[in-house]
């Protein structure tokens, strides 16, 4: 049977040594689940952009035939245009 005292001061070491190293892994656990969370922050975000500018161009393409299609009316009937002017004519003053 053996009398010697353990050594506190070697087991203390190892034990802190030991709680470092797993701080540092889990430090890095969390960095890696950061960095994954910001990438799809970042990509939902550029999604969501792709989405919203492609209904901006829709809506701009719809404008530009619904121009197309009121100019061809003011062309057919040009009494339309002359009471729409009229009307801003007198909003105006």
């Amino acid at each position: 049977m053996s009398t010697e005292k353990p050594n506190f001061a070697q087991i203390s070491e190892t034990q802190i040594m030991n709680m470092k190293k797993r701080t540092s892994q889990i430090k890095g656990e969390l960095l890696d689940g950061l960095t994954d969370i910001i990438s799809k922050n970042f990509e939902q975000t550029f999604q969501f952009t792709q989405q919203l500018c492609s209904q901006i161009d829709q809506r701009d393409k719809k404008i530009v035939e619904v121009e197309a299609k009121l100019e061809k009316c003011y062309n057919a009937h040009p009494e339309l245009k002359i009471t729409e002017e009229a009307e801003k004519k007198k909003t105006k003053k």
